[in-house]
């Protein structure tokens, strides 16, 4: 599903910028 393959990118991005 492409709708969950975007919030997994988006989650990564997430979590990196957090760090």
């Amino acid at each position: 599903d492409i709708d969950n393959e975007a919030s997994r990118i988006l989650n990564m991005c997430y979590n990196r910028a957090k760090e």
